[in-house]
């Protein structure tokens, strides 16, 4: 309440307390602020409002966090009389009924000063994974009662564990966690995984200024490449640790050894209020079911949108918030971020977001670009420009691309991977494609045999063009590679395929949704788009010099459907001199909306790319047979392109989402798959 104890009176006194409408009795706890001509200093203080002796807790409430790891918890209250030294020697009973919670002690004498501390203790084993809170109640002859709550929740000392590859990926993996103590010591015990003794490892202070805690750094070097390791965090709570966890560490450089590294971009904080991150929480629930399979996490920028989602109040808070809520992947898999408009401008700054990311020494203190290698790989982080939509690098920026694009040419990388958050290709219309980043960076990029694909994201709907040459040195016209084939792609062309991958759970704050397309046909370089899935990009990097790229996508959340199945909307292979004969259908995906009861038909064209003679083509629905339907289930000979057309009807469909797919197979030929992504309203 906003009492007047400050004196704003002309004469400098204050204005009379207005105690009207406390009941009696009842305390008061007050924060007094000096604001009087001195820096501004806090204190509690507490008034009892009432007649007659009574007792009251200080606090009334308290929230306790329990470890999981540690068997208990401990909290603690004042109990304080009114009557202050007049009450000394008063004996204050306590009352729990909480199987979980007990006091230290259950009857206590108050002090000289009236009060008592009661130490409260929470059996940590005995708790549930959800919080609790229960009421205890304290009496005291002659003075009443008064109760207050207690509330706890497990919650480890040490939080928003990642890792991350500053050093030799093959050798090292850095540990970074926030330690709620300042008291718990960095340390980290790791072992090869069937090994039986630990071996310790010792870190430092990366950052103190986190309000969630101390961040630490635990550097772990000197381990085998390519091996699996387990891992535990010391956690201050006597010598326990945190439960085990396990990460691999990527082969050597010269080890010829297959990886798979995965693509998301765009993801919010889950539960954002304006419902925006519809498909966060799914995206990191399918990823973290994946985690065994992935090497190395390529993160595409825009983490938790700061501008429009302040749940969390500072920036600190809800950049700890995001590392917590994927936890279950970082913890395992090491992370590299890049940076994007989110990151850099929109009340966000890269400072602070590096600061939580360790990674190679880069362009700037805050390495705002860098790269890293994994098994001949060379991954290349390239920050946003400033304006992310039509915007270019800058001059530092572009020297410090092609200074490192040209010393990678000397080092004999089976593949060169670019990580840049703007689109030069894309359909989207919330951030539509940046042309003048195309004609800054594509023409650099093209002087290297070994970029065969460009990983971008920003615009919120998934888009891959074929592999693509630039027709002029601007990139403004482009010829398309490898015969028109977007399944089994040879990169002896030297052409790019230019993936965006996005987004990974937030639609846009510019319409609310995914980004729809400038055109109802796909513009001539497109092989694949959808926009309506949450996606991420699994790049399989093969031991015969190949990559395997494929994107997967899930259905936003809905109040009355569980999650749906990840969808497999998207995946091609690029090699030297790789070839198949392969279907294309158009349009390349049916994307609809119906309301129960309607009935849509689809039209649908198939046709062989790269055959030199006629298949005969079979033509199944494999998913969502029951609403899904199609006028042909075999096309013989075919050589150059039928008509066909699908059914979608609806009359039994509850509202949600729905994915029904077609395939198409014929002897010697890559069998194709046709999407129809359904949502009932």
């Amino acid at each position: 309440a906003p009492y007047d104890l400050g004196g704003t009176n002309a004469d400098d006194t204050a204005k009379p307390v207005d105690f009207g409408g406390l009941f009696d009795p009842q305390t008061v706890h007050v924060i007094i602020t000096d604001v009087m001509g001195s820096p501004s200093s806090t204190f509690d203080t507490v008034f009892f409002v009432g007649s007659g002796s009574f007792i009251a807790a200080l606090p009334s409430q308290i929230e306790i966090f329990a470890d999981p790891e540690a068997s208990s918890a401990t909290g603690s209250v004042r109990i304080l009389a009114n009557t202050g030294s007049a009450a000394f020697g008063t004996i204050v009973t306590i009352s729990i009924t909480a199987s979980w919670l007990s006091a230290m002690p259950m009857l206590v004498a108050l002090d000289a000063d009236g009060s008592a501390e009661i130490i409260l203790e929470v059996d940590t084993m005995s708790l549930p994974d959800t919080p609790v809170q229960t009421e205890v109640v304290a009496q005291a002859a002659g003075f009443g009662t008064t109760s207050f709550v207690v509330e706890v929740s497990l919650q480890s000392s040490i939080e928003g564990i990642h890792l991350a590859w500053p050093a030799d990926t093959s050798s090292s993996v850095s540990v970074v966690y926030i330690a709620r103590d300042s008291a718990i010591s960095p340390v980290v015990e790791y072992r090869q995984l069937g090994a039986s003794l630990w071996i310790s490892a010792t870190g430092a202070v990366r950052d103190s200024d986190t309000e969630s805690g101390v961040q630490y750094e635990v550097m772990l070097a000197g381990l085998d490449a390519a091996a699996t390791y387990e891992y535990r965090i010391a956690t201050g709570v006597g010598s326990s640790f945190s439960p085990i966890l396990q990460f691999k560490t990527a082969p050597a450089p010269d080890m010829v050894q297959a990886f798979t590294a995965v693509n998301f971009a765009d993801t919010g904080l889950i539960d954002r209020l304006d419902g925006l991150s519809a498909g966060t929480r799914y995206v990191r629930d399918e990823l973290v079911s994946r985690r065994d399979s992935y090497d190395v996490v390529v993160l595409g920028g825009d983490y938790i949108y700061y501008n429009t989602d302040k749940r969390y109040g500072s920036l600190d808070n809800s950049i700890d918030a995001w590392f917590r809520e994927w936890e279950e992947l970082f913890a395992y898999v090491p992370v590299m971020p890049s940076y994007r408009n989110h990151e850099r401008v929109l009340q966000e700054n890269i400072p602070t977001w590096a600061k939580r990311f360790p990674t190679p020494e880069g362009l700037g203190a805050e390495r705002r670009c860098y790269s890293f290698d994994v098994a001949g790989v060379h991954f290349v982080m390239i920050v946003v420009p400033l304006n992310p939509d039509n915007g270019v690098l800058s001059s530092e920026e572009l020297n410090w691309l092609i200074d490192d694009l040209n010393e990678a040419a000397f080092s004999s990388y089976r593949f060169v991977v670019p990580i840049i958050h703007s689109p030069p290709f894309s359909d989207g219309t919330n951030h539509p494609q940046n042309t003048n980043l195309r004609a800054q960076i594509a023409p650099q990029f093209a002087k290297f045999s070994n970029i065969p694909i460009v990983l971008s994201a920003h615009d919120q709907a998934h888009e891959r063009s074929f592999s693509l040459t630039g027709a002029n040195p601007s990139w403004s016209s482009f010829n398309i590679e490898s015969g028109g084939r977007k399944r089994c792609i040879d990169t002896s062309g030297n052409g790019i395929v230019w993936v965006k991958t996005s987004p990974g759970g937030k639609l846009s704050n510019i319409n609310g949704d995914f980004s729809a397309f400038a055109s109802g046909t796909p513009p001539s370089w497109t092989a694949m788009r959808s926009r309506s899935l949450h996606v991420f990009t699994e790049l399989e990097f093969q031991t015969d010099d190949t990559i395997t790229v494929s994107t997967y996508g899930l259905f936003g959340e809905l109040p009355a459907q569980p999650a749906q199945p990840a969808v497999l909307i998207d995946r091609f292979m690029l090699g030297d001199g790789m070839s198949c004969v392969e279907f294309a259908f158009s349009p390349l995906t049916a994307e609809l909306t119906l309301s129960t009861g309607q009935q849509q038909n689809v039209a649908v064209t198939v046709s062989l790319v790269g055959a030199s003679s006629a298949a005969n083509v079979s033509l199944q629905i494999v998913r969502g047979s029951s609403w899904l339907s199609s006028s042909v289930s075999e096309v013989p000979n075919l050589s150059g392109a039928t008509t066909f057309s699908l059914t979608v009807n609806a009359a039994a469909l509850a509202p949600g989402w729905y994915h029904g797919e077609l395939q198409a197979s014929a002897p010697g030929v890559f069998s194709e798959p046709f999407h129809v992504l359904l949502l009932i309203a």
